[in-house]
């Protein structure tokens, strides 16, 4: 894989009566800290403005140099949620040299427990620290893990709902029109509806 492929992330569950669980992120408007390969990183003291911001997305971003596809998504979730790694042989599905996306599957109640701990601890810490950084409290990145140990590696992700993939699939077959810069989004979730049945999430 190059590195001009974007990988997501897509976690979800499958009930054994059909209904499909997926994680759905909403975009922030600004971002205010973003980490570096090397792990040193960026504050924003006026936020920097993120594509699509304020929209639904899945996490995800750039393939780094000879990195796969799983391996960049699972590591491009970390960076967004900080919470626990994802198991890199996930299934994987790509379209063309644009994006593609790993299917990580986890059982309802790990679902359940991923969207809390990301409201309640992860997003919120960010959030926490984004102020600060608007304040000036906090100035450089090194300061972010040191005071919100929870935040995650970067800030691009605001909140996060566990969707119902079939009752939501009306809002979401909008998005198969490029004009909505989401049509990457509705082709990672139409290829889970039509029934992508990955490895389970460790």
């Amino acid at each position: 894989m190059g590195a001009k492929l974007k990988a997501y992330a897509c976690v979800y569950s499958a009930l054994s009566d059909g209904t499909t669980l997926v994680l759905v992120c909403k975009k922030r408007e600004k971002g205010y800290f973003f980490r570096h390969e090397n792990g040193d990183g960026v504050v924003y003291v006026n936020g920097t403005a993120l594509p699509g911001a304020g929209g639904n997305c899945l996490p995800g971003g750039w393939l780094r140099h000879h990195e796969s596809l799983g391996f960049g998504a699972a590591r491009e979730w970390l960076e967004a949620t900080n919470y626990g790694t994802l198991p890199q042989n996930a299934r994987t599905q790509s379209w063309g040299a644009a994006y593609g996306a790993a299917y990580f599957r986890a059982e309802p109640d790990r679902l359940e427990e991923i969207c809390g701990y990301l409201t309640a601890e992860s997003l919120r810490q960010a959030a926490l620290a984004a102020q600060g950084i608007k304040a000036r409290k906090i100035k450089k990145y090194s300061e972010i893990r040191a005071n919100f140990p929870e935040s995650p590696a970067n800030n691009d992700i605001e909140s996060i709902e566990i969707w119902n993939l079939e009752e939501r699939w009306p809002e979401i077959q909008k998005w198969h029109d490029p004009a909505s810069g989401l049509d990457w989004y509705y082709n990672v979730l139409k290829h889970l509806k039509e029934g992508a049945r990955p490895t389970m999430v460790a």
